[in-house]
């Protein structure tokens, strides 16, 4: 899918496939300028698949990082606890 230039909110998502099997996801959302609590689903642009993978150490405050993987590609990470939840890209 091709995002277009824009204000996007982006979250992490639980989204239960089969019970009690959960698949991480990283949720691109359309509404932006709220406060967390007011999520409208309706409004996702998109969910993409995260793949965990546990932190060397303890990330005490959320980190989102940016990371270039080679020639057009990328990385979203975010770490907080024990955790990282990492969604690959593509720039088109």
């Amino acid at each position: 899918m091709l995002i277009c230039p824009g204000k996007y909110r982006a979250q992490q998502g639980l989204a239960e496939e089969r019970p009690p099997l959960i698949t991480p996801q990283l949720v691109i959302n359309k509404q932006v300028g709220q406060w967390g609590t007011s999520y409208n689903q309706a409004q996702d642009l998109v969910r993409v698949p995260v793949q965990m993978s546990p932190t060397p150490e303890h990330v005490e405050d959320l980190t989102i990082t940016i990371r270039n993987l080679d020639a057009g590609r990328g990385a979203f990470d975010f770490a907080w606890g024990l955790q990282v939840a990492t969604a690959t890209f593509t720039v088109m």
